[in-house]
């Protein structure tokens, strides 16, 4: 792959969002007709939806839905994005707002049925790529992100507290095929009334070009429990790309939860513009 190859990509892997887990799901979308010079220094904006729904370990279903806006500059090995979205919670009190969606925080909860909406946490993240020296190497993306607490922490749409996470992502496109590993820390702010833990994050999967404007992937998403009366998030997570403009992109994924700390299902689409 290529230094803009991997600039076209970088966007697009960042793109995949549900459940409040970040789908990096890379190469799937380095097409060679979508590796212009534009890549280099580019401006790009995206929203869309995520739906989730579960029990989450208690007696009730939760529906959320989250509604992000995102703006991205990718310049050279640096990329920087900020997402403001909107939280809708529909459900007992079981999960909150977080960092990347849902964050569950009581899996026992077994009061009544409330409904909330509103401004979820603003999240602010940076990423400097280091290109391998040498085939078949890895490329290696390190991010840090911070998470503003800008949500209605009384309404339970966010914790109240700023969170900081770190992560490494390691990838590298083999013929068609585009596997990935990604390891990161959620540092949860101290104070919070949930008396959050601080949280392992592991990722692998891989991006399959079907077509050169079409590709497909599937990622395993893990998550140590956030609190003493939660469980750790398992999560399969199948997605599918479309470019067919070098400005556009649409992607779909779902969610398949495979734990009380996963919802039971998830869909999510996004819809992404690369400014001229």
């Amino acid at each position: 792959m290529s230094d803009t190859g991997f600039k076209a990509c970088r966007p697009m892997r960042r793109s995949h969002r549900a459940a409040g887990v970040v789908i990096s799901a890379i190469a799937s979308i380095c097409l060679s007709n979508n590796v212009n010079a534009q890549d280099i220094g580019q401006f790009s904006i995206s929203s869309g939806f995520d739906y989730a729904n579960g029990n989450f370990g208690s007696s009730s279903d939760t529906d959320f839905w989250r509604i992000p806006i995102t703006a991205s500059y990718d310049t050279g090995p640096w990329a920087f994005w900020v997402t403001v979205p909107y939280v809708h919670i529909k459900g007992p009190g079981a999960v909150v707002g977080g960092t990347d969606g849902i964050l569950v925080v009581n899996g026992a909860a077994a009061a009544p049925v409330t409904k909330k909406g509103g401004l979820g946490d603003v999240v602010a993240s940076a990423s400097y790529t280091i290109i391998p020296s040498a085939v078949l190497m890895p490329y290696i993306e390190l991010t840090g992100k911070i998470k503003f607490p800008t949500a209605d922490e009384d309404d339970g749409l966010g914790t109240g507290k700023f969170d900081y996470t770190i992560q490494a992502d390691f990838f590298q496109s083999i013929g068609k095929i585009a596997p990935y590993v990604t390891i990161g820390y959620r540092f949860h702010g101290d104070g919070s009334s949930l008396d959050l833990k601080d949280t392992l994050l592991v990722s692998a999967g891989f991006g399959y070009q079907l077509r050169q404007d079409w590709s497909a992937g599937f990622t395993y998403d893990h998550r140590k429990a956030t609190s003493s009366t939660s469980t750790d998030a398992h999560e399969l997570v199948p997605y599918v790309s479309w470019r067919p403009l070098s400005d556009w992109s649409l992607n779909l994924y779902g969610v398949i939860g495979l734990s009380d700390g996963s919802p039971d299902a998830g869909v999510g689409l996004q819809i992404k513009y690369f400014a001229p």
